[in-house]
């Protein structure tokens, strides 16, 4: 049994994954694998704190913060045993900065080893983080790390039993459910898998390859109508126009060409408008710009769909 779970940063994730271990587990079989490096006095305040949370829960903790099918020597009976994995986005950092691997070769070696243990374990609890909505644009390896992280947690997502998203203390369970319309609108945090899976349900519905704008490319094709027209990155897109009156009329001649010719369309938008609100002027007018068109978008769509961690839900 694989359990993936997935939150931002202080929202009852681990609380949660802990209350999955205790119902499913007898005490003498409960493994903690920690993947913290506490640096410095926060970190070790940040360990000090988890260790009070699982005190007399009857878990044996193993620190493990790289190779982490190393852990399954410390584990008796692993058939036996429910294995709480805490968490992804350190491990992932981890062996990225400390192991100065590329980020194809951090994510295969950190979902490899993950899954090793998943495989031999009875229950494997897996706790990760949400760090990809909050707009920002970040340096090369900060950006490589991101992309990583998001490919771990799509493959863990994929392969888990059970996938619940923690907000504010409250688990939601993600159940895969799709939509299909004239015009889509499709959203997620940064590198969830938005692109590909609108690129996989365009192919099951229509042979002809779609039309695809970007901040690189903003006009439509002047031949004859696609059958399908994906709009990719309009958050993006958006930081191009000097206002929010701008944005909005590019985008209804976009609509309005795509229903002239019968095309689908389907938007895919990041969500920027989480995260710590940002200093300069610019982004927070440009998180602000983007919010406001997709809730106008979302209305008008035939369906919204979200993006976590590479599972699509249907909003609307």
């Amino acid at each position: 049994m694989i359990t993936f779970i997935c939150g931002g940063s202080g929202s009852g994730k681990s609380e949660f994954a802990e209350q999955l271990i205790l119902s499913g587990s007898s005490a003498d079989r409960r493994y903690y694998i920690a993947t913290m490096i506490p640096y410095g006095e926060e970190g070790q305040k940040r360990v000090e704190r988890h260790v009070k949370l699982r005190d007399g829960k009857g878990f044996k903790t193993i620190e493990c913060p790289t190779d982490l099918s190393m852990a399954l020597d410390l584990i008796d009976c692993p058939e036996s045993a429910s294995v709480l994995i805490e968490c992804v986005s350190n491990l992932v950092a981890n062996e990225m900065f400390e192991n100065h691997l590329n980020e194809k070769e951090t994510a295969e070696k950190t979902i490899r080893d993950i899954l090793s243990v998943c495989r031999q374990a009875q229950q494997t609890v897996i706790v990760s983080n949400n760090i990809f909505e909050d707009g920002n644009t970040y340096d090369e390896d900060m950006t490589a790390y991101l992309k990583a992280l998001a490919t771990v947690n799509q493959k863990l997502a994929q392969t888990a039993d059970e996938i619940y998203e923690v907000t504010a203390g409250i688990p939601l369970r993600i159940d895969e459910r799709k939509g299909s319309g004239k015009m889509d609108l499709v959203i997620g945090g940064f590198a969830q898998g938005k692109l590909e899976y609108v690129m996989e349900t365009v192919r099951k519905t229509c042979e002809e390859p779609p039309a695809v704008l970007d901040e690189t490319c903003m006009d439509l094709p002047d031949k004859e109508s696609a059958a399908s027209v994906i709009v990719n990155h309009l958050h993006l897109i958006l930081s191009l126009f000097p206002d929010q009156e701008t944005a909005q009329k590019w985008i209804c001649q976009v609509i309005e060409r795509c229903r002239r010719e019968g095309s689908d369309l389907i938007f895919i938008c990041d969500e920027v408008g989480n995260g710590v609100i940002p200093l300069d002027s610019s982004q927070r007018q440009f998180r602000e710009t983007t919010g406001r068109i997709l809730c106008k978008l979302a209305k008008e769509a035939d369906h919204v769909t979200r993006i976590f961690c590479g599972i699509p839900q249907l909003l609307k």
